[in-house]
């Protein structure tokens, strides 16, 4: 039995790349959606050649964890993706998303072998190609997220690192999932206002997140409501403080926005009221003239 020819990195990336440009445009047809959360994935195998405890045809269920990267609204142009292999064995891989609208990465992972009566549990590099696209989505607050995934695998002949002689393998399998739990909702914005001294007022945020993931909120916009004071009429601060140019009552506006991208805004009024007139100290009795007895 001869030895299996090894896959140089140069020649790995162009098989990668050219593995890449073939994935038809077809992938994208529902169009740009934002792809995060948990995902249940269920597996057909569809190829397994000389792969230990795998055959043609079986169907596995695994658990994909998805974090999006590098977003203009829905469009992420990378994703994190964290998936659960055999015997609870986890992967990290970082998809690049392509024209067609689909997410193409490739990686590697070790699989043992037994040479010589030794077992080697790196004896093996396994390299592979992952191809995702979204298959069904629903907006909310105006931004797509993704419901459901297709996703196909293809394993690239594993490199040997052995000294035996090991005949080739490699496999490939089709995904399909649904997205774990409800779609996020939007954050919930809220805030309290004190009137201190010289017409300064002291905003505490109060917002709450919403539900799903990305639920953490990661900035706030003030609007103060109060253009005479120029560009302090805004904060991005959690939690500001503003001086208002003048008594008077005004509209301050906080818009939430959450890792999700998922925005919201609250108006609430204030009143900013007139310094109160200085306290003039009573009258005392007339002073006696010059000369008068007391």
């Amino acid at each position: 039995m001869s030895r299996r020819r090894r896959i140089t990195r140069p020649a790995l990336a162009l098989v990668c790349a050219a593995a890449a440009q073939s994935v038809p445009a077809a992938l994208g047809a529902v169009g740009p959606a934002r792809v995060q959360g948990r995902f249940t994935m269920r597996t057909v195998v569809t190829q397994a050649v000389n792969v230990r405890g795998e055959h043609r045809g079986e169907r596995l269920t695994r658990t994909w964890r998805i974090r999006p990267h590098r977003c203009r609204v829905d469009v992420c142009r990378q994703l994190r993706l964290r998936r659960t292999r055999g015997q609870g064995r986890r992967l990290t891989l970082t998809l690049y998303l392509r024209p067609n609208g689909s997410w193409v990465g490739h990686g590697s992972f070790f699989v043992p072998l037994s040479c010589r009566g030794r077992i080697d549990r790196r004896g093996a590099r396994a390299p592979y190609i992952l191809r995702l696209r979204v298959a069904a989505a629903r907006t909310v607050g105006g931004i797509r997220f993704a419901r459901r995934l297709k996703a196909t695998y293809v394993g690239l002949p594993r490199i040997d690192r052995t000294r035996c002689a090991m005949a080739p393998s490699y496999d490939a399998a089709r995904y399909s999932g649904r997205l774990r739990g409800g779609l996020p909702s939007p954050p919930q914005p809220a805030f309290t206002a004190t009137v201190g001294a010289g017409d300064v007022v002291s905003f505490l945020d109060a917002s709450l997140e919403g539900e799903g993931p990305g639920r953490r909120i990661i900035a706030w916009s003030w609007n103060f409501g109060d253009p005479a004071s120029g560009p302090a009429d805004g904060s991005a601060l959690q939690s500001p403080s503003h001086q208002f140019t003048a008594p008077g009552t005004y509209v301050v506006t906080l818009t939430a926005i959450d890792h999700a991208g998922l925005r919201a805004t609250v108006a609430q009024t204030v009143a900013v009221a007139p310094p109160a007139p200085a306290l003039s100290a009573p009258p005392g009795p007339p002073l006696p003239a010059p000369g008068t007895a007391r």
